[in-house]
Parts: structure tokens; sequence; C-alpha cells
């Protein structure tokens, strides 16, 4: 009976749910046309700890050893000390403060593969910053893997996929911004309904009157 009720109530009330439906998505997608494109770049790393001696458990250990390390260096990737060097390699003016929001990194799980996102206005320049990404922290986990000064690296990272220009932006998405502007509106629409009855006292049956 209580269904059937709010049913009859959205049936009344149906101007105002559509008149909330129609306002959310003209500023969904009045929102989404002062949105600035973003492109993404993205590299994939893989990580690598040597396998000595080609024993089976020594290289079982070595790839253990990887996957651990791809994990602490998706989080390093995006810490500010790689951003200034990035920024330094790239020459540009550019600051770490201002380079640092745009990389993100993610270790793919049960892998040793690392990859590394920039997410710029430009095509370009997300491109060119992931391709600096790749090389200064390959650098720089070099330097950092080393235990004593001229000893190789006990683990190495390569970048195993370059970024290709981004063709296509990330952001905005128009049709998700309307997916959600829709959903605002039909439930803005449909509590508006709801308190509008209850703050009705106009009388509309013979029943009610009774």
């Amino acid at each position: 009976m209580e269904l059937l009720h709010y049913l009859r109530l959205l049936r009344r009330r149906w101007t105002l749910v559509a008149a909330s439906i129609l306002l959310a998505l003209i500023a969904a997608a009045f929102a989404t046309t002062r949105m600035s494109p973003r492109y993404a770049a993205t590299i994939t790393m893989i990580v690598s700890a040597p396998a000595n001696g080609g024993n089976a458990a020594v290289a079982y250990q070595g790839a253990l050893l990887s996957q651990d390390r791809a994990k602490s260096y998706a989080k390093l990737i995006q810490s500010r000390t790689v951003a200034t060097a990035v920024a330094t390699a790239l020459g540009d003016g550019m600051t770490a403060d201002e380079l640092q929001p745009r990389i993100s990194a993610t270790a793919v799980p049960d892998t040793v593969l690392v990859r590394a996102t920039v997410t710029d206005g430009s095509p370009e320049l997300a491109t060119r910053i992931a391709h600096t990404l790749g090389t200064t922290f390959a650098g720089y986990v070099d330097r950092l893997e080393r235990p004593v000064h001229g000893a190789p690296a006990g683990v190495r990272v390569t970048v195993a996929d370059d970024a290709d220009p981004p063709r296509v932006p990330v952001a905005p998405r128009p049709l998700v911004n309307l997916a959600i502007g829709l959903v605002v509106g039909a439930a803005v629409g449909v509590v508006g309904a709801i308190l509008r009855d209850r703050t009705d006292t106009s009388i509309r049956s013979a029943s009610a009157l009774r």
C-alpha cells in the first residue's frame, strides 16, 4: 500500500521530478563544457632482480623481491624527490610542486610491472614528462639499489613499454557527468515531491474530508 501511495505521488508530481532532472542535466552539460580536456600518457616499467648462478631457488627469491619492490616503487614514483628529479631533467621551468600532482603510479598485481601515468592538458607535454619520468626513475633506482659505489645494482628498473601520445582526453567524460546529473536530478525530484506532499494540506477527496 505504501509503495502504491508513492507511485501515485510521483505520477501526480511528475512535472517536479522532470524539471529537477532537466535542470540537473543542463548543469552537468554546462559544467562539462567548462572543463579543460586532460590527456594521460602511460609508461610501463619492469622491476628485475638478477638471478645469479641460474639457481631456481635464487630466481624465485629474485622474483619475490622484484614484486615487493614494484609495490614500493609505485609509491616512490609519486614522491616529491622523484618529481624534483624529473623537473630538473625537463629543464623547462616546471617545478616539483606543479609536476607531482600530475604523476600517478600503480603496481600491477602479481607481476613485476609498474605503470606510471602522467596527466596534463597538453598530450605532447604529458608524453614528454612520461618519457623523462621513465629515464629519470630508472637512473634513480640504479643509484638507490647499489650497495657500494661501483657494485652492480641489486634491483633494476627498465622501461618495458614507452608512452604513446594520447589522442583522446581522459577528462572530462560527458556521458559519466550526464549520468551523474540524471541520478542527482531524479533523487532531488523524488525527495522534493515527497516533501511537497507531506507539507500539502489541501483536501482533495471525500475520504480525506471525512
